[in-house]
C-alpha cells in the first residue's frame, strides 16, 4: 500500500516537473526570437539609414558646383563678410584663361568685374561681383568675335560691410529682384594692335540698355588675356538713389586673366 502511494507521488511529481521543463523551454525559444527579430530589424535599420546617409553623399556629391558656390556666396554674404579671396588689389590670384575650342571660358577663377563709386566731395568706394560665367568666342585666326557675360548680383562685395548690405538693398541693385546681370555683345570694331570697341546689350535691373567699351586683348597659345575699364550711368538702368550726393556714373573695370595686356611673347613680337 505505501510502495503504491510513493509511485504514485513519484509519478505526479515527475509530470509536474516535465511540465515545467516544457514552459521554461518554450519561454526560452519565444525570448530567442524576439531577440532575433529585434536584430534583424536594427541590421535593417541600419542598412536603412546607411543606404540614405550613402544617397544623400551621392546627391552632394553630384550637385552642380555653380550652384554649391552660389550657396556658398550666399552664406558669407548673409553674414556681410566680403570673400577674401576676391578683394585685391592686385590681379596677381586670376587663373589663366585658356581656349577651349573656339571658346574661352569665363569664371570667378579667372575673371575680376570690379567697379568704382565716386561722390562730388571726392569720397570713394569700391567693390565688384563674385560669381562671374560667360565665354568669349574666337576665330580660329585667334581674332575675338564675341562676348557674353552672366553676374549673380548676390555676389556683390565691397570695401564696407554696411555698404554691401546697402548696395544690395532695393536703392541699388535689388538682388532678391533681380539675381543676374547680364551683358551680350551685338557688334566688334578692330582698332588695331590688339584694341577694341565693344557694343552690346547691358541688363541690369530688368532694363536693357545699349552701351559700348574699349577693350585691350591678347590672345597666344599661352593663354586669352583681356582688360577694360570703362564707365556706366547707374540711372539709365533706373538706379536714381543718392543722385545728388552719388556720381550717376560708375567705373568699371574688366580683367580676364592672369597678366594685365597682352602676353609677352606678344609684346616682343610688335617690338621686333
Amino acid at each position: 500500500m505505501n510502495l503504491e502511494m510513493n509511485e504514485g507521488t513519484f509519478m505526479k511529481h515527475m509530470k509536474q516537473l516535465t511540465y515545467l521543463l516544457m514552459i521554461t523551454a518554450c519561454a526560452f525559444l519565444a525570448g530567442c526570437g524576439t531577440l532575433e527579430g529585434d536584430s534583424t530589424a536594427a541590421k535593417d535599420s541600419t542598412a536603412t539609414n546607411d543606404g540614405t546617409a550613402a544617397a544623400d553623399e551621392e546627391h552632394s556629391a553630384g550637385e552642380d558646383p555653380k550652384l554649391i558656390y552660389e550657396r556658398q556666396v550666399a552664406d558669407r554674404m548673409a553674414l556681410n563678410e566680403p570673400p577674401k579671396e576676391i578683394i585685391t588689389e592686385s590681379h596677381s590670384d586670376l587663373k589663366p584663361a585658356f581656349f577651349d575650342g573656339e571658346f574661352v571660358p569665363l569664371s570667378g577663377d579667372n575673371t575680376r568685374i570690379e567697379f568704382l563709386g565716386t561722390k562730388p566731395d571726392g569720397d570713394k568706394h569700391a567693390g565688384g561681383f563674385g560669381f562671374v560665367e560667360g565665354k568669349i568666342r574666337i576665330t580660329p585666326e585667334r581674332e575675338f568675335q564675341q562676348l557674353s557675360i552672366r553676374i549673380l548680383t548676390k555676389s556683390l562685395w565691397s570695401d564696407a560691410p554696411k555698404l554691401t548690405t546697402h548696395l544690395k538693398s532695393p536703392d541699388f541693385f535689388d538682388v532678391n529682384e533681380h539675381p543676374e546681370i547680364i551683358f551680350k555683345s551685338t557688334s566688334l570694331a578692330d582698332d588695331g594692335d590688339g584694341k577694341y570697341t565693344i557694343t552690346g546689350d547691358l541688363t541690369m535691373l530688368g532694363v536693357t540698355k545699349e552701351i559700348a567699351f574699349p577693350i585691350l586683348m591678347g590672345a597666344t597659345s599661352k593663354g586669352f588675356t583681356l582688360t577694360s575699364e570703362f564707365k556706366v550711368d547707374r540711372t539709365q538702368f533706373g538706379m536714381n538713389y543718392g543722385v545728388d550726393k552719388i556720381h550717376a556714373d560708375v567705373g568699371l573695370t574688366v580683367t580676364v586673366g592672369k597678366e594685365s595686356g597682352p602676353p609677352a611673347d606678344v609684346k616682343a613680337d610688335a617690338a621686333k
